[in-house]
């Protein structure tokens, strides 16, 4: 990458031009040299500060791991104890929770209630329509989700809203359905709030 500086002196002299790590030489010679005039030395050196800059540029720099808070690492504990993986290989988990779930107020008139604007917007939009049922139907398929036989549940549930997200300028996938975990219950608490977070894997960039 050049620089706006430059270094030169006028006439035949060489001229020196500042770029990103260090500087270029460069001088004119007389169009009449030949690779076999006898008359003219060309002298290549070799600078190896030049190579260990890059290398020093293009290195990644080890970061330091902070320290996990207590929460950081009970989720990561209870990940590593609680992960099992099935016969046709996926990964079977819990739910990191901090808190009792039986915590969580009454979640399905507020799920119901978001279901049925869906449904009459989908009524309005039957492409719309046949795309949304068709990912939830190949959610079921693979076992991601189960329809509830009862009208309530025997035991503390979280009923999860879910909503699509529609981008028509999409050439793959149009319509996208997301899973709201972050919805409150009747008593203000959602489900992401008695879950445990864990330590960021990834390191910053």
């Amino acid at each position: 990458m050049l620089q706006s500086g430059t270094r030169t002196r006028p006439g035949i002299y060489p001229v020196l031009q500042d770029i990103f790590l260090e500087w270029t030489f460069t001088v004119r010679t007389p169009a009449s040299i030949t690779q076999h005039d006898p008359q003219h030395t060309f002298l290549l050196r070799e600078d190896n500060s030049l190579e260990h800059s890059l290398n020093r540029f293009w290195e990644v720099e080890p970061v330091e791991q902070s320290s996990m808070s207590k929460e950081q690492q009970a989720c990561e504990q209870h990940f590593i104890t609680h992960t099992t993986q099935q016969q046709d290989g996926r990964f079977v988990f819990r739910l990191p929770t901090k808190m009792n779930p039986k915590q969580l107020g009454f979640s399905r008139l507020s799920a119901e209630r978001r279901l049925h604007a869906i449904e009459r917007r989908l009524e309005r939009e039957p492409e719309l329509k046949f795309q949304y049922h068709k990912f939830m139907k190949e959610y079921e398929e693979l076992d991601h989700m189960e329809p509830v036989k009862t009208q309530e549940c025997r035991q503390p549930c979280y009923v999860l809203r879910h909503h699509g997200v529609f981008k028509e300028t999409s050439t793959t996938t149009r319509t996208r359905v997301v899973f709201n975990g972050s919805a409150n219950t009747s008593n203000g608490l959602s489900l992401n709030d008695i879950l445990q977070v864990g330590p960021t894997v990834q390191q910053d960039v």
